[in-house]
């Protein structure tokens, strides 16, 4: 999968029957976030381990997510929409019996933690009136607010999935206080606050550098003694983990790596658990404070983001996402939509990425309908769909890209440890790495007249639009403030490019960006092409997803059409042919989340 908005590979890597999430989720705010490719490291060796027991502790219907046991691993919490869209908290018993609903609230109640004597339960409530941190007693009762949130995490309150890391909360080892992720000072990244349980007293435990995306992730170590937490160093995905002793105040960088991490939990005092798709999907790790490199814990599959840690009872639990994604068809005539709407690429897995041939007779794609993630063509109207590609299941692949002759496809993949762009044959034959620069390169775009191949890539730390001569040579950088996912201008002139918010311009060659008149604060930054004398995009991240047609000389904007189905924000999500009759649209088909559990995760 792709980088939460990078190759359509990476945020959200794909396993063979199901798609980890979040990957891409996060896609959906932030071309970065969507850009970070989702680079992939080889999985070091393990010690042999006892077989996992791997189970559904809950699959009902709607969507639970965020399991969290308490301190006896015989009971745990979780939130549920019961299919409504509208999140509470509620409580189980591991073994048998119905689950109690703690809260009622209209909005989202999230990130639920028991307290250390299993008598509470901290939670964050976040809707569009409030963005607060609460307590609930664990068996029901009345709730309360212990402080009001400012964390830039819980910004959006309208899809849960967007929620990429967890704020916390995370109780002290006396119950007397509680860590989450705080915003309170006007400039900087989110860092990490210590809550009195009374609301009296607050603190700041961490400063994080400028420019970081910010502290998450915390939890206390067995004896209370250490506070363990992830710090983002951007929002593409460069993640540390770190401890702070609570004595000594000392802080120590335990390692640090260009990948992200979506759990992180304690199973000693020594030991920390932790998922991270540091070698491909969302996969579990060990690794101890004291040094040395993490381990895989073999045996426990993949797809684990929000993880839970019973170090009474060696279980873990985490959610698990089942979802596949369509591309849909809408047939244009005069540059309107004619109402005329058809599935055209399916299966019982993901179908995404499309893009249309020069000539609009074909349509390249990502699919992974037989299990790994490949490139296919197929027909204008879907028939004769042929793979191109025949890549090793942990090879990501993603963003395919006719150039503008037909001849050739670009696309974004892995080599040598870092995102970089390939390029194919249309037919499949010759493929081959093109930029092995040592950066991070995704999101290729040719120009009109076949000489630069574009593309986002990250360089020490930052994403920005680079291009490379078709036939070879150096990478030249074009952008110097932040860059994403480009495209020329229709004449040629200008590249246009997407940021986290907003999408730019900037001459050819380089030089100063300007954001385009009223799309200053645009995002779902894959949603938009070029074709024509027009950019084709959506402009909000709600409902209703409305497609615009925005006229790249006058910056009017028209009303195109409207899509019934989440977009998939993870992956590029519209194309519209050449001859302006088609327009096409990646919409989520069917989407679940159910709680997993594994048994016989211990501690070395």
């Amino acid at each position: 999968p792709v980088l939460a908005a990078g190759p359509t590979f990476g945020y959200r890597a794909v396993k063979t029957l199901k798609r980890y999430r979040v990957s891409m989720r996060i896609a959906a705010c932030a071309i970065l976030a969507a850009g970070a490719a989702a680079l992939w490291f080889s999985q070091r060796p393990s010690p042999p381990v006892a077989p996992l027991a791997i189970t559904p502790l809950i699959s009902y219907a709607g969507t639970e997510l965020q399991p969290s046991f308490s301190p006896d691993g015989k009971q745990f919490a979780f939130i549920w929409d019961r299919g409504t869209g509208s999140f509470n908290i509620y409580r189980k018993p591991v073994a048998t019996g119905s689950p109690l609903r703690l809260t009622t609230g209209p909005g989202f109640d999230l990130f639920p933690e028991w307290s250390p004597d299993r008598h509470y339960l901290a939670f964050v409530r976040v809707s569009s009136k409030e963005k607060a941190l609460y307590v609930i007693p664990a068996g029901g009762g009345l709730e309360r607010e212990i402080t009001p949130l400012g964390t830039q995490e819980l910004r959006r309150v309208d899809d849960v999935h967007i929620f990429s890391v967890r704020p916390g909360p995370a109780w002290s080892h006396d119950g007397k206080s509680l860590v989450i992720s705080d915003f309170r000072e006007r400039t900087g990244p989110d860092a990490l606050y210590e809550y009195s349980i009374d609301g009296r007293q607050a603190g700041k435990l961490t400063t994080p550098e400028a420019g970081s995306a910010g502290d998450f992730l915390p939890a206390f170590s067995p004896d209370g003694r250490s506070l363990a937490f992830v710090r983002n160093a951007n929002i593409t995905g460069y993640s540390s983990i770190f401890v702070l002793e609570r004595n000594r105040r000392a802080l120590r960088r335990i390692f640090s790596e260009d990948r992200r991490i979506a759990g992180l939990a304690w199973m000693s005092n020594d030991e920390l658990l932790f998922s991270s798709n540091r070698s491909g999907p969302f996969t579990l790790w060990r690794v101890s404070i004291h040094g040395g490199a993490p381990l895989p814990i073999r045996g426990a599959g993949s797809g684990m983001t929000f993880i839970s840690y019973s170090r009474a009872t060696g279980r873990m639990a985490f959610a698990e996402e089942s979802n596949n994604h369509s591309v849909w068809r809408i047939r244009l005539q005069k540059g309107k939509d004619t109402g005329l709407t058809e599935k055209l690429l399916s299966s019982s897995l993901n179908s995404e990425s499309a893009d249309f041939s020069p000539d609009s007779k074909a349509i390249v794609f990502v699919s992974s309908r037989f299990g790994a993630r490949q490139i296919w063509t197929a027909d204008a109207d879907g028939s004769n769909a042929r793979q191109l590609t025949a890549v090793a299941p942990d090879v990501p692949v993603g963003t395919p890209r006719w150039s503008f002759d037909g001849r050739h496809i670009a696309y974004d993949t892995v080599a040598n440890g870092h995102a970089a762009i390939g390029i194919m044959n249309a037919d499949g034959s010759r493929p081959h790495i093109f930029t092995n620069d040592g950066w991070d390169d995704m999101m290729p775009a040719w120009s009109h007249d076949g000489q630069w191949i574009y593309f986002a890539c990250k360089i020490d730390g930052t994403v920005e639009v680079c291009r490379k001569a078709a036939v070879g040579g150096p990478t030249m950088r074009i952008t110097t403030n932040g860059g994403g996912e480009a495209r020329e201008s229709p004449d040629g002139r200008f590249l246009i490019y997407a940021r986290p918010a907003g999408i730019w311009q900037v001459p050819r060659d380089g030089g100063a960006g300007v954001p385009l008149p009223g799309l200053s604060e645009t995002q779902n930054a894959r949603y938009w092409t070029i074709a024509g004398d027009a950019m084709y995009l959506l402009r909000g991240t709600r409902k209703p997803w409305t497609v615009y047609r925005y006229d790249l000389t006058t910056h009017q904007f028209s009303k195109l059409a409207t899509i019934e189905k989440k977009p998939n924000f993870s992956s590029p999500g519209l194309a519209v042919s050449p001859d302006l009759t088609s327009l096409l649209v990646g919409e989520e088909d069917q989407v679940g989340d159910d709680i997993v559990m594994i048994e016989g995760v211990y501690p070395h």
